[in-house]
């Protein structure tokens, strides 16, 4: 892409779509972003969202000139104090709406908290490239390449068949798109597919229009930046899925002990004990001490030596 003024406003939409995405987790949105940024307000409130923190105090309504600067002043420090150096960027050109600064910020937050934070790098540079080589390992640790038979070695010409941006969309939810029926040569098909798709279906907002991937050559930072909405999304998936092996393990360690605890006391009273384990489990797994109710239940049954009152002590 020729000149400055055409990389700058795809920066612009692309970084301020990242930033809606995580602000709307909080239902607030930037418009502008060089001038919505100005007061410090929507600065910090983006700060703590992407880092789940609470960045100390700050003026939510600034009346003058010195809250606004303040508040700014206010998240640079966060910034610095989580390993982000910002060199040559200070709280008066974001409020002066110096556009390259700006850009330069957001940026550097990409990278710290989400680039960085979900590839658990260490090696994160300014200029990209240690980004690039991060976002580009995650995808091949993903098995991207190797499910849907394409190359992605760079944040340029791997997209401008939209063939990657279809993969990427179809593994975050497997089977959204008939990849086996797409055509590589059908390339504002597959581009357009994938960006609506991934709108409607993730919420992640397209950033590009197609033209500034099938046309020209792609702005690789706000290339990486849309990707990296994607690598939030699958890498969350993953969270909770490994959330929900956790709870099923712990439901399983449970039943185990129940049984265990009760085998002694409830051998009269088997067929009642698998008729009432489900519930009484499902009980004990919305508790916080799971041992002591278990204790408490037993304990308090023995004297009677009957199922009947320990299911109706937890039920």
């Amino acid at each position: 892409m020729k000149g400055d003024e055409g990389w700058i406003n795809v920066q612009v939409k692309a970084f301020t779509a990242w930033v809606n995405f995580y602000l709307a987790k909080e239902e607030f949105i930037v418009n502008d972003l060089i001038e919505d940024l100005k007061d410090g307000v929507m600065l910090c409130r983006l700060l703590e969202i992407i880092s789940d923190q609470s960045i100390g105090n700050y003026a939510k309504n600034p009346r003058n000139q010195f809250s606004k600067i303040a508040n700014i002043h206010t998240a640079l420090q966060y910034i610095q104090a989580n390993g982000v150096k910002l060199v040559a960027i200070g709280a008066e050109d974001i409020s002066d709406g110096n556009q390259k600064l700006v850009l330069g910020l957001i940026w550097m937050l990409i990278l710290r908290f989400e680039i960085q934070s979900y590839t658990k790098s260490s090696d994160i540079s300014s200029r990209g490239g240690s980004a690039r080589n991060m976002l580009l390992q995650w995808i091949r640790s993903k098995g991207i390449e190797e499910k849907y038979n394409i190359t992605i070695d760079n944040f340029k010409s791997s997209w401008q068949d939209g063939m990657a941006f279809c993969a990427l969309v179809d593994t975050a939810i497997p089977g959204i798109i008939n990849y086996s029926e797409l055509d590589p040569s059908d390339v504002y098909k597959n581009v357009n597919l994938a960006f609506d798709v991934a709108r409607d279906n993730l919420g992640i907002p397209c950033v590009f229009d197609d033209v500034d991937i099938i046309e020209r050559e792609p702005e690789e930072k706000s290339l990486m930046t849309y990707v990296s909405m994607f690598m939030k999304i699958i890498e969350d998936q993953g969270v909770v899925e490994d959330e929900e092996e956790s709870s099923l393990s712990l439901l399983k360690s449970v039943t185990l002990n129940l049984n265990s605890k009760l085998g002694d006391i409830c051998n009269n009273n088997k067929s009642l004990l698998e008729e009432t384990d489900t519930k009484t489990v499902a009980h004990l797994c919305e508790t916080k001490e799971l041992e002591d109710d278990i204790d408490f239940c037993v304990d308090s049954v023995k004297s009677s030596n009957n199922l009947t009152d320990y299911v109706n002590l937890v039920i």
